[in-house]
This record gives C-alpha cells, structure tokens and sequence, in this order.
C-alpha cells in the first residue's frame, strides 16, 4: 500500500486490518487480541507493543475515524 493518505504506521496497520489486507500471521494475531482480555492484552503487549498501541488507539481513541477524516480530506479519494 502506497502511503498516499499520510498514514501513521498505527493508521497503515489498522487500514489493512479493516481491508483485510493483513497476512495470514497478523489476520490470526488480530482476531485473538480481539478475543483478548486485559491480562492477555497486556501478554500480546510485551511480544507486538505496536499493535496492540494501534489496537488501543483504534479501540479507546477513535483511530478509524481519524483515518477515515484523513482519507476524506485528501486529494487521492
């Protein structure tokens, strides 16, 4: 994917994961951190502390809008 829209490496990271454009590893790894509660969360943190920054951020910071606003305002829609 060409960064085109500006994306973060968080912003890239979840765009792919709702796009199913993740690998078979990252699409298996989304779904059990989905599935995950905090303690394991905090166990998926000390192996992948970038997804799971991108998880929170998409979960408790509204991440997907903010790389929806980015994708609309930009001149590659």
């Amino acid at each position: 994917m060409d960064n085109v829209y500006g994306f973060t490496k968080d912003e890239e990271f979840i765009w792919k994961w709702q796009n199913d454009l993740l690998g078979g590893f990252q699409t298996a790894l989304m779904l059990a951190i989905c599935n995950a509660d905090e303690d394991n969360l905090k166990k998926f943190e000390l192996g992948f502390p970038e997804i799971i920054y991108a998880f929170k951020e998409y979960k408790h910071n509204n991440l997907w809008n903010k790389i929806l606003q980015k994708i609309e305002s930009s001149k590659y829609k």
